[in-house]
């Protein structure tokens, strides 16, 4: 496929090659310009030579459209160098310094030059485009390109294809290990992104980003030569459709995201099973399926951040016995009903305007006894309320073997209910972090602390606790200082207890807080209690 020949508008270069040249500069303090660099480490067969893999259309546009890459970034100073530092004009006081460094530089072979230039960011390495004929497309070699097109408007989105096709015409490398575009895709760009995942494809890239955001209905086909590329090993598709016909050759590929797009159970399965080395699966706003059936060895880690979809069921099933990490963010119910390698878990509901359902408590209730043996919990806001509400009514919650529990809340009253009952369902807790996100309570706040002010049992392995955001010992049962009195009475080997706060406290509170801390029973002789920022005190019988 030819790349389509695109009029170029020449503006006049308005940036100078001193003001690059020192941004450049500082990204070559990773190399010993005296030689310590090893060049074997960076061959030039790397860098340069492939000027097989430039399509014909791209030699075509290359050579009608001569341009000055710095014209596309722009810039406001006149200082020019001339070509390989014969002519240096600046303003500078260490116009000799500079000059040396220009002319010690140009020495360097351009494989090194490429390197350096690969430490800049895509955008900032085009620029040094203006330092001479040289600089002139060296940039465009460097093993890793981005581009990003934040505006809706479709204009702007013309000029990055333009851009995006410019870079390309010049790439001279038969290798390159990281692509990343990200745009607000419309169906008339559809032709350019194939040109684009044909280049990559043929220039076996590893890391492949197209973040394709689109504002209508219209999606991106991924072509099926895509399936072919065995050099993926990292693949983020946003706003691509996956529809494999033939083999997935995907051998290497070791993590997948794919987002807001529909996707069906056979296809998801046929991409597990057709990547050996895949370990990373993330699902983000994707639609279509119910049930995931992961069996691969393989995969350890797993997010699904579910949407809402009126074509979906209540559930999703998830069966996955070698996965270790899970993610999930939903609106529907959940089952794991096999996921005995599970050791952490992470569970975000989404809020709602509604008060907590009858749906939600039993399927909090699946959930933890689905995972009641992971070592390491984290449950999202929406899940303290399910939970406190589940306390409320007189529920128990499953006997668990977690080791580390964190839990977030937006809301105070929910936070003493839920611990209470999270506590006393982790006899083998060792560790505990309570983030609340509200740093004030209103004025005249008070809670109803009647069947929640202790615990019905001992925590003979608790060691750490980490309490946020807010404490204030004037408030009658504050949550923070109600939790770190029940902890500090029933934590029996209890090490450390830091209360974190973001607020600029005095230091007249901050000993108020330490005194109501200090008047409390204590089961632990070495505890150690910490209020940052403030420093260490050490609680005294």
């Amino acid at each position: 496929m030819k790349l389509e020949q695109r009029s170029i508008e020449h503006k006049h270069c308005t940036k100078g090659a001193a003001g690059e040249q020192a941004k450049w500069r500082r990204a070559a303090t990773i190399v010993d310009f005296t030689g310590g660099c090893d060049k074997r480490e960076f061959g030039e067969s790397d860098f340069g030579g492939g000027g097989d893999m430039r399509e014909e259309g791209m030699n075509e546009l290359g050579k009608e459209h001569e341009f000055n890459e710095g014209e596309e970034f722009g810039g406001n100073e006149s200082n020019s160098v001339g070509n390989h530092g014969e002519m240096v004009l600046v303003s500078s006081s260490n116009d000799r310094i500079k000059e040396m460094s220009i002319d010690r530089l140009e020495t360097l072979p351009d494989y090194l030059l490429i390197h350096i230039l690969s430490r800049l960011e895509t955008k900032e390495a085009a620029k040094t485009s203006v330092l001479s004929k040289r600089w002139q497309y060296l940039w465009t070699e460097t093993p890793s390109l981005s581009f990003e097109k934040n505006s809706t408007d479709i204009e702007d989105t013309r000029e990055l294809v333009t851009r995006i096709y410019r870079t390309l015409v010049h790439r001279t490398c038969s290798y390159l290990d990281r692509l990343y575009i990200s745009f607000t895709y419309d169906k008339c760009f559809a032709s350019d992104v194939n040109v684009w995942v044909e280049f990559s494809v043929r220039s076996k890239v590893k890391q492949l980003w197209l973040m394709l955001r689109s504002r209508t209905d219209f999606f991106y086909m991924i072509p099926q030569t895509m399936y072919s590329c065995c050099s993926f090993t990292e693949l983020y598709l946003e706003g691509c459709i996956l529809e494999p016909h033939g083999t997935i050759h995907w051998k290497y590929l070791t993590e997948l995201r794919i987002d807001g797009v529909e996707l069906h159970e056979h296809v998801i399965q046929k991409i597990i099973s057709s990547c050996p080395v895949l370990s990373s699966l993330t699902l983000t706003d994707c639609y279509g399926f119910e049930r995931l059936d992961i069996y691969s060895q393989s995969l350890h880690y797993l997010s699904v951040d579910d949407c809402e979809d009126e074509h979906s069921g209540v559930w999703i099933e998830i069966s996955a016995p070698y996965l270790r990490q899970l993610f999930m963010s939903h609106w529907r119910g959940v089952r794991l009903p096999n996921i005995q390698s599970l050791i952490h878990a992470e569970i975000q509901f989404d809020l709602t305007v509604d008060g907590v359902t009858e749906e939600e408590m039993i399927d909090m209730i699946y959930f933890l006894e689905d995972i009641k043996h992971v070592k390491e919990l984290k449950l999202g806001c929406r899940c303290i309320e399910v939970v406190s509400k589940l306390a409320e009514n007189g529920w128990q919650l499953p006997k668990s073997t977690r080791e580390r529990l964190t839990i977030e809340t937006l809301s105070y009253k929910y936070i003493i209910p839920a611990i209470v009952v999270l506590l006393e369902s982790s006899p083998r807790l060792e560790s505990l972090v309570a983030l609340c996100f509200v740093d004030f309570a209103p004025p005249g706040s008070t809670w109803d602390l009647v069947g929640w002010d202790d615990l019905a049992c001992d925590l003979l392995h608790l060691k750490t606790v980490k309490l946020s955001d807010y404490a204030d010992p004037n408030l009658k049962g504050e949550p923070l200082l109600t939790i770190g009195r029940i902890l500090l009475k029933r934590a029996t080997t209890l090490e450390k207890m830091v209360f974190d706060s973001s607020e600029n406290l005095t230091e007249s509170f901050v000993a108020e807080i330490s005194q109501e801390l200090l008047s409390y029973t204590r089961s632990s002789e070495k505890a150690l209690v910490l209020y940052h920022p403030w420093p260490v005190f050490t609680l005294q019988q």
